[in-house]
C-alpha cells in the first residue's frame, strides 16, 4: 500500500510539473492580461472622453499652433513683475474699501468728530484704536463719545448698556462702526448718533472719516429692512395714493441708495431725451456745501403701473465747495418694457427720496394726506414721458429650416477679429462649424474651450473653479461704491492676472463680479468689471452647472456659455438628442458665435497670424493608454492561444497520461 502510495505522489508531481512547463506560465499571462484589458480599456475610453481634464492634469494643451506668429500679440500685461501688480492691487483695494464705507445716520453732524476728542473705544482692537490716536484722538477709558464696533462677535448684552447710557445722557455721542457681517437685527434700533457701515472694514479708513479727513460717499446697495417680505417703497407710495396708512419708519431701516455725506448736494431738474430706443437723463449736479465730495445721482423710474425701481446711475468725480458737474445716465428702452403709457424719470439720492418726489409730482405733500406721506418731495426732480408704442414685444419667430453646417467657406476666426458681432463674415464662419463643432464648443467642459480646426480656433484654458488656483481679487465689497470706474479698474487688475497665468476666460464666480445688492447697480458694476477684464483679453463665462441653456444667453456678448465638466455626458447626450431639431439648432449656433465672438478677442488669438494653422490634438497619455488597451487584448489572444496549444502538448505527455491511467 505505501509502494502505490508513493507512485501515486510521484506521478502527480511528474504531472503537475509537464503542466507548469506547458500550461501555467500562458494561462497566467493570459489572465494578467485579460485583466489589464478591462482596466485600460475604460480608463482609456474615459481619458478620450475627459481628454480635456487629462490635458489639465498633465499640463498638456489639446491644440497646437503651427506657424505661430510672434508679431500677432494683440494683449499684453500692464505689469513687468508680481510685485508691481501686488502694489496696484493694494492701492485698489484702499479705494474701493474708502469708497465703499456708507455713512447711514448722522443725527446733529455729530460726524466727523473735532481734532483731540477722547474717545472710548468698544469692541474695537488695538490697530483700532492706534489708528485712532493717529489721527488725533485721545482714546481712553473715560472719553464722553464712544465708538463701539458692531461685528460678527458682538452680543446685545454688549451694547444694550451703550444704548441705556446715550439715551440717560451720560455721554455725548454713540458712533457704531457696523461691518458687514454684524446682526441686523442687533443695531438697527439703537439710538446712535452716527452709523458708519463697513462692507470691508479698516481702521485706517475708519479713523480717517471720523475725523473728517474722509467724506464719506458710499451708498447702500440694497434696503435694510425689519420686514424683508415687503417692497416697501411701493407699498408706501400705494398706501398714500388710496388713502392709507402705512408704517414705513419702523418697517424700513434705511432705503436703497441710503448715503449721508459730510456735505451737501443739489440736483437740477432731470432732461430727459430719446434716441434710438435709448433715454437719455441729464442732471446737474452742485456741491452747495462746504467740503469736497462725491455724490450718487439715482435714477429712479415710475412705470404706467405705478412701480417703482432703480433705472440707472452716475457717480460725480470729487466736486469742491461750490463746484458743478453734469451727469448723463442712459436706459436702454428695452429694460423698461413694462407696456404703453406714461413713465416718470426721478432723480434722487435714494429710493424713498424718489418716492417722496414721485408723490409730490402727482399732488401729494404730507399735509393733505394727513401725515401719510412722511416727508415733502420735489416735484421737480420728477420728468414725465408718455410713449404709445414703447417697445412693442417682437413675434418670436419659428424656425423650420435648420442652419447650414459643414460648408467650405474658407473662412478663419482670426480673420473676424474687431468685427462686430453682426458682422455678416460671422454668417459665413458659422456656416463653416459641423454639428460636432458646435456641441463640442459648448458642452466640453469647463476647463477648455476647445479648439476648432474647422474655422481655425485656437483652444482656451478656462478657470471655472477647479484648477486649485488662488483667485486674483477676494473680500473686496464693490456694490456700496455705486462706481463704475473702480469696478472696471478691478476688473482690469483681474484681467492682468489671469492673463499672465495663461487663462483667457473665467466662470462668473470665480472672477469676483459684483453680485450683490440691487439688480441694476450689480448689472452696472458687473458689466464694468467684465468690460475691464476684457480690456486685457479675458472673457467671462456663464458656466451651465447642468446643461447647455443656450435658449437663454447673456445680453453681454463678452460673455461665453460653457457647460461644467461634471454635467459633461448628459450635456452632450442631450445635445445630441437634439440634432434634427431645427430650433435647438439655431439656439445652438448662437450659442456657439457668442463663444467664438469672444475667443476672437480674447487673448487666446495671441500668436495666430494670417499663415498659422490651429491643429487639435491629444495629451500623448491618451493615445499611450489607447495603444496599450490595445497591445493587452492583443497579448491576451496571444497568450489564450499559447494557452490552449500547450494544454494539447501537456495532454500528449507520458506523465499526463501515466497520471490519468493511475487515477482511473
Amino acid at each position: 500500500m505505501t509502494d502505490r502510495s508513493e507512485e501515486y505522489r510521484s506521478k502527480k508531481r511528474a504531472y503537475k510539473r509537464e503542466k507548469r512547463r506547458f500550461v501555467t506560465l500562458w494561462k497566467s499571462l493570459g489572465i494578467a492580461f485579460l485583466i489589464l484589458s478591462l482596466v485600460l480599456t475604460p480608463v482609456s475610453a474615459a481619458a478620450w472622453v475627459f481628454d480635456h481634464v487629462v490635458a489639465l492634469v498633465t499640463g498638456n494643451q489639446l491644440w497646437e499652433l503651427h506657424q505661430a506668429d510672434p508679431e500677432a500679440v494683440y494683449y499684453t500685461s500692464d505689469y513687468e513683475t508680481p510685485e508691481a501688480w501686488q502694489a496696484a492691487k493694494e492701492e485698489l483695494q484702499k479705494q474701493i474699501s474708502e469708497e465703499g464705507v456708507v455713512l447711514l445716520k448722522n443725527a446733529d453732524n455729530a460726524l466727523p468728530l473735532a481734532e483731540g476728542t477722547a474717545l472710548r473705544l468698544e469692541g474695537g482692537s488695538e490697530a483700532v484704536a492706534a489708528a485712532l490716536q493717529q489721527a488725533g484722538f485721545q482714546v481712553t477709558e473715560n472719553g464722553e463719545t464712544i465708538v463701539a464696533m458692531v461685528n460678527a462677535d458682538t452680543k446685545q448684552s454688549h451694547l444694550s448698556p451703550l444704548a441705556e447710557l446715550r439715551t440717560a445722557g451720560k455721554i455725548q455721542k454713540l458712533i457704531l462702526l457696523v461691518t458687514a457681517d454684524a446682526d441686523l437685527a442687533l443695531w438697527q434700533q439703537i439710538p446712535a448718533d452716527g452709523v458708519l457701515y463697513f462692507p470691508v472694514f479698516s481702521d485706517a479708513v475708519a479713523a480717517k472719516i471720523l475725523a473728517g479727513l474722509y467724506n464719506p460717499c458710499g451708498s447702500l446697495a440694497t434696503s435694510i429692512y425689519l420686514d424683508q417680505a415687503q417692497d416697501w417703497e411701493n407699498v408706501y407710495c400705494a398706501a398714500v395714493i388710496a388713502g392709507e396708512t402705512v408704517d414705513y419708519a419702523n418697517q424700513v431701516s434705511y432705503p436703497l441708495g441710503r448715503g449721508l455725506h459730510y456735505t451737501a448736494f443739489a440736483y437740477s431738474a432731470p432732461k430727459v431725451s430719446f434716441e434710438k430706443d435709448t433715454f437719455a437723463v441729464t442732471v446737474d449736479v452742485k456741491n452747495q456745501g462746504a467740503v469736497a465730495g462725491k455724490e450718487v445721482l439715482q435714477l429712479y423710474v415710475a412705470y404706467p403701473q405705478g412701480k417703482l425701481s432703480l433705472a440707472g446711475f452716475g457717480k460725480t468725480d470729487v466736486l469742491d465747495a461750490g463746484a458743478t458737474q453734469t451727469l448723463t445716465v442712459t436706459v436702454e428702452a428695452e429694460s423698461l418694457a413694462q407696456g404703453a403709457g406714461e413713465y416718470s424719470f426721478i432723480a434722487a439720492a435714494n429710493a424713498h427720496d424718489a418716492a417722496n418726489h414721485y408723490l409730490a409730482a402727482l399732488g401729494y405733500t404730507p399735509e393733505n394726506t394727513q401725515g401719510r406721506m412722511d416727508a415733502a418731495g420735489n416735484s421737480q426732480m420728477v420728468t414725465k414721458w408718455k410713449q404709445p408704442g414703447l417697445l412693442k414685444a417682437a413675434i418670436p419667430q419659428v424656425a423650420e429650416k435648420a442652419p447650414v453646417t459643414g460648408a467650405k467657406n474658407g473662412m478663419k476666426l482670426q480673420d473676424l477679429r474687431g468685427l462686430a458681432f453682426d458682422a455678416p463674415q460671422w454668417e459665413q464662419l458659422l456656416d463653416q462649424l459641423t454639428f460636432y463643432d458646435m456641441v463640442s464648443l459648448v458642452a466640453d467642459g469647463g476647463l477648455y474651450l476647445p479648439a476648432v480646426e474647422t474655422v481655425n480656433a485656437p483652444g482656451c484654458r478656462v478657470d471655472s473653479g477647479r484648477m486649485k488656483m488662488e483667485a486674483p481679487i477676494a473680500g473686496i465689497a464693490l456694490a456700496t461704491t455705486w462706481n463704475s470706474d473702480l469696478a472696471y479698474a478691478q476688473g482690469k487688475l483681474s484681467g492682468n492676472w489671469y492673463l499672465d497665468h495663461e487663462i483667457y476666460i473665467v466662470s462668473a464666480d470665480r472672477a469676483g463680479l459684483c453680485s450683490t445688492g440691487d439688480v441694476c447697480v450689480s448689472e452696472a458694476l458687473v458689466s464694468a468689471q467684465t468690460a475691464g477684464m476684457g480690456e486685457k483679453g479675458i472673457a467671462v463665462a456663464n458656466i451651465n452647472p447642468i446643461a447647455p441653456a443656450f435658449g437663454s444667453m447673456q445680453e453681454d456678448l463678452t460673455q461665453v456659455s460653457i457647460c461644467s465638466d461634471i454635467y459633461y455626458l448628459p450635456a452632450v447626450l442631450e445635445l445630441f438628442q437634439k440634432e434634427t431639431d431645427p430650433a435647438a439648432l439655431w439656439a445652438l449656433r448662437d450659442a456657439c458665435h457668442r463663444n467664438l465672438y469672444a475667443l476672437v478677442n480674447s487673448a487666446a488669438i495671441n500668436f495666430v497670424g494670417e499663415n498659422t494653422v490651429v491643429a487639435t490634438k491629444m495629451p500623448a497619455v491618451v493615445p499611450a493608454l489607447m495603444i496599450s488597451a490595445v497591445v493587452c487584448w492583443v497579448l491576451f489572444v496571444v497568450f489564450v492561444v499559447f494557452w490552449g496549444k500547450g494544454k494539447e502538448k501537456w495532454k500528449n505527455t507520458q506523465e499526463y497520461l501515466d497520471f490519468k491511467l493511475l487515477r482511473k
